[in-house]
């Protein structure tokens, strides 16, 4: 309501006919400003929400890259394992085999 429709005032300044209307009228005020600030609180956590979500979801796709990357990684490092172990054997036999030479 519009202030001048509903003038801020004591009730001790109006006749007793007056007070209810104005106990009303700044009740319905009052209301009217509160469920103003829900609604102000209502939207200012939805954008907060929002946001957050936003960030979740940023870094739930950065943890799924990590992930994917980790993976790859320990691919390669069984891979190269397998290879390293591979060529300290073939190293043995060569040894074995040039120790063998050295014998004759």
């Amino acid at each position: 309501m519009p202030a001048a429709s509903c003038p801020v005032a004591t009730t001790s300044r109006f006749p007793s006919g007056l007070a209810p209307s104005v106990t009303s009228c700044l009740s319905l005020h009052q209301k009217a400003g509160l469920e103003n600030t829900v609604a102000e609180t209502e939207c200012r956590y939805a954008l907060q929400l929002q946001q957050i979500q936003g960030l979740i979801s940023s870094i739930e796709a950065q943890l799924s890259e990590l992930r994917s990357e980790m993976e790859c990684q320990n691919q390669e490092y069984k891979m190269l394992l397998d290879i390293k172990t591979r060529l300290e054997q073939e190293i043995a036999t060569y040894r074995s085999l040039l120790e063998g030479q050295d014998a004759k």
